[in-house]
């Protein structure tokens, strides 16, 4: 699931930080969600004008009939092609075969994820996506910097348009998992008593020398991460349901079932978010030491997350808080 209005934060916490770093790396590929002026598209989500057909020649699919263009999904492809090169991976038949449909269905997941978003009336807009870039360009320095670390990140984003466009996407899915996830609950008396024998086991191994990982932040930090948790599993079964009941009409035969085979293996966790453009919301569950999936509540996108032991500052450098 790939458009601002908000970023969104629970304490010091953004979603956008519980996303896994593989999938950072997987989401600097061009977003999903069309825009108006898409190469393929027919009827555009987000607020675009409707077109009445599809140009079957200019797009890889409709999802509820705003096409995908082609030219998009060949861009992604080939980004993941190149991470795959990079971790040292064999490109075989069957390896490229695989990542063409896992990356059409994170488009597809995301493309979903947003309609449903304008639906809710969470959608984020271009212009509130800039503002936060802007915000972001100022703590990083400058778009050069922004740019020099998006590239080492390796993907398709080589412009400031394409990061703007990640951002909406990003913040999107963020607006839509916490509408999803409202009326998500935990148990605080449980979380309590699991909080304190976390600490009292941290001060015993401390005590007697032995490796010590120690719940990262207060209580109330502790059962806000484990409220995230709740609203992601509330997302996912969410989005199991609306790609299950999406009209998805697929113009490459090796691309059938995808969407299918997607649901089926619990991928929706790890499609976009945070989404992200090229599947943000990383997989896995939360770290009850104080870390989310992925690096110890470390940033998707490789910034200074904080470990197990709750040392770093946790923060992403691609957000802008």
């Amino acid at each position: 699931m790939e458009g601002v209005f908000m970023s969104v934060n629970l304490g010091k916490l953004s979603i956008s930080n519980i996303v896994l770093v593989a999938a950072v790396v997987f989401s600097l590929v061009l977003c999903a969600c069309n825009q108006p002026g898409d190469e393929g598209d027919s009827s555009v989500s987000a607020g675009g004008a409707k077109k009445p057909n599809v140009d079957k020649k200019l797009a890889i699919a409709a999802v509820n009939g705003v096409a995908i263009p082609r030219a998009r999904f060949d861009a992604r492809v080939e980004g993941e092609f190149a991470m795959y090169k990079s971790g040292g991976m064999e490109l075989t038949d069957e390896v490229k075969r695989q990542a063409k449909r896992q990356t059409f269905a994170r488009i597809a997941s995301d493309e979903v994820a947003c309609q449903k978003a304008e639906e809710l009336g969470v959608a984020v807009s271009v212009e509130a996506a800039k503002a936060d870039v802007d915000k972001v360009v100022e703590r990083m320095g400058g778009q050069e910097a922004v740019m020099a670390f998006l590239g080492s990140m390796g993907g398709t984003i080589k412009t400031m348009d394409d990061f703007v466009d990640w951002k909406r996407v990003e913040l999107t899915r963020d607006a839509l998992i916490q509408k999803v996830g409202e009326k998500a609950t935990v148990d605080k008396e449980a979380l309590k008593k699991q909080f304190d024998e976390l600490m009292a086991e941290y001060e015993k191994n401390r005590n007697e020398g032995k490796p010590a990982v120690m719940p990262g932040g207060s209580f109330d930090e502790f059962v806000e991460r484990q409220l995230l948790q709740a609203k992601l599993v509330e997302f996912d079964k969410y989005m199991d349901g609306a790609l299950t009941t999406a009209k998805v009409e697929v113009y490459d035969p090796d691309l059938e079932g995808a969407i299918e085979e997607f649901v089926k293996n619990g991928d929706t966790m790890g499609a976009g978010m945070g989404g992200s453009p090229h599947g943000g919301m990383g997989g896995g569950t939360a770290n009850p030491h104080g870390g989310m999936p992925g690096m110890g509540g470390g940033s998707p996108h490789g910034g200074g997350g904080g470990s197990d032991s709750g040392e770093g500052d946790g923060k992403d450098p691609l957000s802008s808080h």
